[in-house]
């Protein structure tokens, strides 16, 4: 049976079977329409609302309560934990799917670490913050 990142994922009360080895845009793929559909049902909102750039305090008025609720939901469909400090830096839909999946992305990550005998990576998301006017700036190792 293969799984996502050497685990099932559970929809709903049956498991799917995905691929591993998935990369940024196969994980967004699977991730995000399972997450609209939990978010759609959590907070009682139409999935046609749940786009990248809608509040999840404003435009879905969800609560600390919700956030948390929904932090519990995330554990168990997707085998991550969301910490309060990063429940707190999620202001977006888009937001929750980029968390989501980088925290996938860092257990792979940890897990492969892991079967190599190497100890795991910490991990920690941060929002990044900039203004619109602001270029992005990248930095290159020398």
């Amino acid at each position: 049976m293969r799984a996502i990142l050497g685990r099932d994922v559970r929809s709903g009360n049956r498991r799917e079977d995905v691929p591993s080895g998935l990369g940024r845009w196969g994980l967004h793929e699977f991730v995000e329409p399972q997450l609209r559909r939990l978010l759609a049902k959590h907070l009682g909102v139409g999935t046609e609302r749940l786009v990248a750039g809608a509040s999840l305090r404003e435009d879905l008025a969800a609560d600390s309560l919700d956030l948390v609720e929904l932090a519990l939901l995330l554990e168990q469909q997707f085998d991550v934990s969301l910490s309060d400090r990063l429940l707190d830096d999620v202001q977006s839909y888009g937001d929750l799917v980029d968390a989501t999946i980088a925290l996938l992305m860092a257990r792979a990550v940890d897990e492969k670490r892991s079967r190599d005998g190497l100890p795991p990576v910490r991990t920690r998301l941060r929002r990044a913050v900039r203004r619109a006017a602001e270029p992005i700036r990248t930095e290159t190792a020398a």
